[in-house]
């Protein structure tokens, strides 16, 4: 299996873990998910790039292939040396995000616990913050809906907790949106992704990121 990989500088946050942030913007009525993701045009696969641990000498594989209407995102991952994978969209305005609340997705995983990856241009001594959270996949190969509130989003850089100095989350400054596998496990992954949407409402209780 062979993709094409990002640049050293383009991974910088490739492995980076969670930590947290605080989000005050008020809550409002409960809207209809505004359409963020879908994958059905036909040049879906030219806006999306991949980085995988090879770039810090990993072995893991992976990257998205596209169907007409969803992206799978696959590979294997190998601890050896890293233990990771990554999509990620090409720099772009995000207009859907900026007075929403968090993420839905319409995933069908494997069992296997993925993360969803926003990046704004916020640094943090010169290195770029990524904005993580995880969230669980069924493995009967069911879809399913998770809900990720954007206060949920940790920011990182290298895995190292940069909480205290990173600019607080802002969806409006969104600029790519992406999905990583880091669960220090080896083996086939395989994670299917049929939209992401945008909601606003109130917030969302503790276990939010239950299938819906």
């Amino acid at each position: 299996m062979s993709f094409p990989v990002t640049s050293l500088a383009a991974a910088l946050t490739a492995g980076a873990l969670m930590t947290g942030l605080d989000d005050t913007r008020a809550q409002g009525p409960v809207l209809e998910p505004q359409p963020v993701l879908g994958f059905d045009s036909p040049d879906a696969a030219a806006q999306w790039v991949v980085v995988n641990d090879n770039v810090m000498g990993g072995r893991s594989e992976g990257g998205p292939e596209f169907t007409g209407e969803t992206v799978v995102f696959s590979g294997s991952t190998n601890t050896n040396g890293g233990g990771f994978s990554s999509i990620q969209t090409i720099e772009q305005d995000w207009e859907q995000l900026a007075e929403a609340d968090g993420l839905l997705l319409r995933v069908r995983g494997d069992g296997r616990e993925y993360i969803a990856r926003l990046r704004t241009d916020a640094r943090v001594g010169g290195r770029r913050v990524a904005y993580h959270q995880s969230f669980e996949t069924s493995s009967d190969g069911s879809w399913t809906e998770v809900r990720i509130s954007f206060e949920d989003f940790r920011a990182t850089i290298f895995g190292q907790d940069v909480s205290n100095w990173a600019a607080t989350f802002d969806p409006a400054k969104v600029r790519t949106l992406g999905f990583m596998i880091y669960d220090k496990q080896d083996g086939p992954f395989r994670l299917e992704i049929d939209w992401v949407k945008a909601y606003t409402g109130e917030p969302l209780p503790a276990d939010h990121n239950e299938t819906l």
